[in-house]
């Protein structure tokens, strides 16, 4: 998939160049006008002005499908090659994840269920409680009642009467949206649980597990961190997964919960809120925005320190004896569906991964790097002085072919490790528009070479 969309990138670079050639062509009377008060500049100059001419361009096309395809490359490529890396690994700040995982095997030994056995599900959860997780996030949806009423009835009762350590998260979830179809509110349906989710233990929280594709190739990229819902005709805000677990993990749900109780809208009409501030913690809640990008540092396919997954079937009889202790205690427990028939399998930057292991994910890119976002103003406009100045220079010395092969190592060598060394700290600095902004310098002084080997 990578070397996919590099080629396509290179096409798109090669389209641009043709159009490039053709808007040369149509400005050439104007350029022709403006000849005398062009060539008095030095060549210096004359790459200062182009260059900032560059810059302001690709400003203004930032939000542009195919400037932030480019972006989503760079920070896709990135993950791939750094996932590994203990510069972004959670154990260095004390946290660590395992999957409880109702794999395609447990499925089977199960009789392949309609819905997830609420008692093997109650006794997944009790064997986090007694092993003493930090954390408990279920992903498996429990809206409706399953086939044994006795095992419901008593799944119910342990969430009322819970009030403990570890949290549990629970997940709500709505109904899909109809299109065409007239609706009397702007905010989706919640589904109903078949019993009153307000009538939980205080240790029991509620999340949604929604996520948001990218438009071209349909991967998950994005999260939504905070979901209105409407139930009842009356309006209300669900975090996800990821913003609950940071609260939790850092004994703010308070805090958060009155947050959300302010910007709640007032009816099921309202718009939900854009910005969400809680400990001096300010959230941008605008869609497809970098700052809710998903950093991937997990595939789920290996067990490490910091990831372990374990095979539900083979954890009922730990509720005895401590088998799985070691793979439990003081780690965030995911207890979530991986069999073909739960269908929660889904493209993302590092393959195809389940519904749990992009829990996980999210669950560490929020607790370590918050909303990633780009460095301060004073930084960028540094940045972008420095690059303009050099490339100035370079190809007012050189011919355009070698400055072109300078700036791409001078990228590589600079420009790349920095972005590498900044993301562990939540900053994002791009390095696939400088690259961008090379190749138009490249194009543009090709063509003044052009100009001045033709007088």
């Amino acid at each position: 998939m990578l070397i996919k969309r590099l080629y396509e990138n290179l096409i798109h670079t090669l389209i641009i160049r043709h159009l490039f050639q053709w808007i040369i062509w149509i400005i050439y009377p104007v350029q022709w006008l403006r000849k005398k008060y062009w060539q008095i500049l030095s060549l210096f100059l004359r790459n200062i002005i182009i260059g900032g001419f560059i810059a302001l361009l690709i400003l203004v096309l930032h939000h542009s499908a195919w400037l932030q395809e480019m972006e989503n490359f760079a920070m896709d490529s990135m993950m791939q090659l750094n996932q590994s890396l203990p510069r972004i690994s959670a154990t260095t700040q004390g946290l660590a994840f395992t999957l409880l995982d109702i794999d395609e095997q447990s499925y089977r030994d199960w009789g392949e269920p309609f819905y997830t056995p609420r008692d093997k599900l109650l006794s997944l959860i009790r064997l986090a409680v007694k092993q003493q997780a930090k954390l408990i996030l279920v992903d498996i949806d429990i809206s409706h009642a399953g086939h044994n009423p006795d095992a419901d009835a008593k799944l119910q009762r342990f969430l009322q009467q819970y009030n403990e350590n570890p949290p549990l998260v629970l997940l709500r979830s709505f109904y899909p949206d109809i299109p065409n179809l007239p609706q009397d509110t702007t905010m989706s349906q919640f589904r109903p649980l078949f019993f009153n989710p307000d009538l939980v233990g205080s240790g029991v929280f509620w999340a949604h597990p929604l996520f948001k594709k990218n438009k071209h190739d349909q991967l998950i990229y994005y999260w939504h961190l905070l979901k209105a819902g409407c139930e009842n005709s009356k309006a209300s805000l669900l975090p996800s997964y990821q913003l609950i677990s940071h609260a939790l993990l850092h004994e703010q749900q308070e805090s958060l919960a009155d947050a959300l109780k302010q910007v709640t809208p007032k009816d099921c009409q309202s718009q939900p809120p854009t910005v969400l501030t809680y400990d001096d913690k300010t959230l941008e809640l605008s869609s497809h925005n970098i700052g809710e990008r998903i950093i991937y540092t997990l595939t789920g396919k290996q067990d490490s320190e910091e990831f372990k997954r374990l095979p539900a079937r083979s954890l009922l009889s730990c509720l005895k004896n401590p088998c799985a202790n070691d793979a439990i205690k003081d780690r965030v427990v995911v207890i979530a569906g991986n069999y073909a028939d739960a269908r929660d399998h889904h493209l993302t930057p590092l393959g195809v991964l389940s519904g749990g292991v992009i829990i996980i994910n999210a669950v560490k890119s929020f607790y370590m790097f918050g909303q990633i976002g780009p460095p301060p103003l004073w930084l960028q406009l540094l940045l972008e002085i420095i690059l303009i100045v050099c490339m100035a220079w370079l190809f007012s010395r050189f011919s355009s072919t070698v400055a072109t092969f300078i700036v791409g190592i001078v990228i590589v060598i600079i420009l790349i490790p920095m972005s590498f060394y900044f993301f562990k700290f939540g900053i994002w600095i791009d390095f696939a528009l400088p690259i961008l902004a090379m190749q138009f310098y490249q194009m543009i002084a090709q063509h003044e070479e052009d100009l001045r080997k033709s007088l």
